[in-house]
């Protein structure tokens, strides 16, 4: 059905298919999720915005599974146009609905040079259009849909074709098309990688305690986490992740102890909990060893740090001049994710380059010559 003679809403069922056979036939469309992470234990998609130049659908994916919409936002759909499509991207891969054949805007913006990435500000800056961004934090499980949710979902995507047709063609004119196109794909398949990590491991601080400390933040970590899934709020609005190492690190017995180590807001539930997590550490006296392999630190030897850094400070400097002879963003050049990959290389030769995740054929046939003689420089 139309909502306010604007977007047509999708949920339910018989509604669906008639829909996306039809966006199905369009070579290009413009795409976008609102998702309740903010508000929720674990982030889903809410709602799925997919518009033409002519019209807007809104796919209610709290009615409707996400995964319905798999073959149109996939690889062998029509080609979407998203603006930085890193969080839209695993939030759907989590849903079963991977992103494929993607044009991010985002991208673009930033090997063309932009600084304000943000959509609103690339409408103003690009396009003088002004969109209402006051719901960006809102919780979009909220049923039902009114007019302003309505207007802010079509804002957030039918701006998108013009912003992409001025964009792809200064990136265009600037031969820089397949650099955008590989740094896209590079963020689309690192949103569908899977950390196996245990969350706590992850946490600043956690490599660094000692064996019961960390058994310690294992323990509070769960106690944390089942908290947040019963009231489904995030984490950290139970207690923020530097709380944890800081109660881990003190290993408090009593309550003032508690109030000590962090003097900072907790859940008042979490009080119990934690002080039996630092009991149960006790006991346990380090993770399960399963766990210590995340623990292992091997760190380079001071002739291979050296070696790094005097690689990395030769390609910046190579980077930079390659971009001014070019007129590009250095970020054309090599992204910062591939200049830390080539320095930390183990082999300098044109197969190890050509394997680095991100740099792309392209890259590799223009560049590839020049990175071994960087890579492989003696001093």
């Amino acid at each position: 059905m139309a909502l306010f003679g604007g977007p047509i809403l999708v949920d339910s069922p018989s509604a669906l298919a008639p829909r996306l056979a039809d966006l199905g036939r369009e070579p290009l469309v413009a795409a976008d999720v609102e998702s309740d992470g903010l508000h929720a234990h674990r982030a889903k998609a809410c709602l799925v915005t997919i518009a033409t130049p002519s019209r807007v659908v809104v796919f209610d994916t709290l009615a409707l599974p996400a995964a319905a919409l798999a073959d149109l936002l996939g690889d062998r759909g029509p080609t979407k146009i998203v603006h930085d499509v890193a969080f839209d991207a695993r939030l759907l891969c989590d849903a079963s609905a991977p992103l494929g054949n993607v044009h991010d805007t985002s991208v673009c913006a930033a090997m063309l040079g932009r600084t304000k990435l943000g959509l609103a500000n690339l409408l103003e800056a690009e396009l003088g259009i002004k969109v209402e961004k006051a719901l960006q934090h809102k919780d979009w499980r909220e049923r039902p849909l009114d007019g302003r949710s309505i207007g802010y979902l079509e804002g957030d995507v039918k701006h998108l074709f013009a912003l992409h047709d001025k964009l792809w063609r200064e990136a265009a004119a600037a031969g820089i098309v397949d650099e955008v196109t590989a740094e896209t794909l590079y963020r689309l398949e690192t949103a569908r990688e899977v950390d196996a990590r245990p969350a706590y491991t992850k946490l600043t601080g956690a490599l660094d305690l000692p064996p019961v400390q960390r058994a310690a933040l294992r323990h509070l970590a769960a106690a944390r986490d089942a908290l947040a899934r019963d009231r489904d709020v995030p984490p950290h609005r139970i207690a923020p992740n530097d709380a944890l190492v800081a109660i881990a690190r003190a290993m408090p017995s009593t309550d003032s102890a508690l109030r000590a180590a962090w003097q900072g807001a907790l859940a008042w539930e979490l009080a119990s909990p934690a002080l039996y997590a630092v009991r149960q550490a006790l006991d346990d006296g380090d993770v399960p060893e399963a766990d210590l392999v995340y623990f292992a630190r091997t760190e380079p030897s001071p002739a291979v740090r050296d070696l790094r850094k005097r690689r990395r400070a030769r390609i910046l400097s190579w980077r930079a001049a390659e971009a001014k002879r070019r007129g590009v963003s250095e970020q054309v050049v090599l992204p910062g994710h591939c200049v830390t990959a080539l320095a930390d290389l183990d082999q300098a030769d044109l197969s190890a380059i050509a394997a680095v995740h991100g740099l792309s054929a392209g890259r590799v046939e223009r560049y590839g010559d020049a990175l071994a003689a960087l890579l492989g420089a003696p001093g």
